[in-house]
């Protein structure tokens, strides 16, 4: 499991090694003008990953998890003052994040699965 406190005192180093160069940069911000399409809102991530996690046992991302997660983060962005907060699911099924109860606490869901 990824906790935050064995990750905090190396986020620089990590974010160094996960920089990419200028071509990926700039087909990246080709692909993100395309997704979103002028949309300015906050954008709040989740990963949800199935498909191949659904044969083991407590591994892939489930509803009871997921949904009071998104809530709580989508609770904390209100909090500080954030405003107009869009949805964004990476991930590979797509059916499972169609039906999360969610549709009523963002303004829009991106769904590129």
């Amino acid at each position: 499991m990824q906790s935050y406190k064995f990750f905090h005192p190396y986020r620089d180093e990590i974010r160094q090694v996960f920089d990419c160069g200028l071509t990926i940069k700039m087909a990246l911000n080709s692909y993100v003008s395309e997704l979103f399409q002028g949309d300015s809102s906050f954008k709040l991530c989740a990963h949800v990953r199935r498909g191949d996690f659904l044969t083991d046992i407590m591994l892939e991302s489930k509803e009871d998890f997921t949904v009071p997660a998104i809530n709580y983060a989508y609770k904390y962005l209100t909090d500080q003052g954030q405003e107009n907060i869009s949805m964004v699911f990476i991930g590979n099924d797509l059916p499972f994040v169609q039906n999360l109860p969610i549709q009523n606490v963002v303004s829009f869901i991106f769904y590129r699965i």
